[in-house]
């Protein structure tokens, strides 16, 4: 089992990529926008999507965006880290129970700028998506 936690500006990095995923064959449906939904959700705490992160998925431009800067903006350390991101990006992939020609070569590309082991992802591992600590509250 792999755990990720992410810090807010992180976020910001993944929900791009997951919707650069779900853009790259031309067709951003339904279920991919779900999958995004949920994985971010599970990313925050009390399943609250920042708005910046809302903001981005919704005014997403697959034409003004960079593979490489959201990877490497990401600043992932370990090759658990990198493969379960990439695990992340192919369950939006396949949500649409569609294979496509675009979006696996997206994979590819984010694969080699994460520096994951794509031979090595499996999308049955568990994948455990752990909310950063919050700081406390003032009073």
């Amino acid at each position: 089992m792999t755990t990720l936690t992410f810090h807010e500006d992180q976020l910001v990095h993944l929900a791009s990529l997951l919707a650069g995923v779900a853009s790259a064959d031309g067709d951003f449906d339904v279920f991919e926008a779900d999958e995004i939904g949920e994985i971010l959700a599970d990313l925050c705490e009390d399943d609250e999507i920042p708005l910046e992160v809302s903001r981005l998925i919704a005014a997403f431009d697959p034409d003004e965006f960079s593979e490489e800067d959201a990877c490497e903006g990401l600043g992932l350390k370990t090759q658990q880290e990198k493969d379960a991101v990439l695990a992340l990006i192919m369950r939006v992939a396949h949500s649409d129970d569609l294979a496509d020609a675009q979006e696996n070569a997206y994979i590819v590309r984010v694969a080699e700028y994460l520096g994951a082991s794509f031979e090595e992802i499996d999308l049955n591992d568990m994948i455990e998506i752990v909310p950063p600590p919050m700081p406390p509250k003032l009073r």
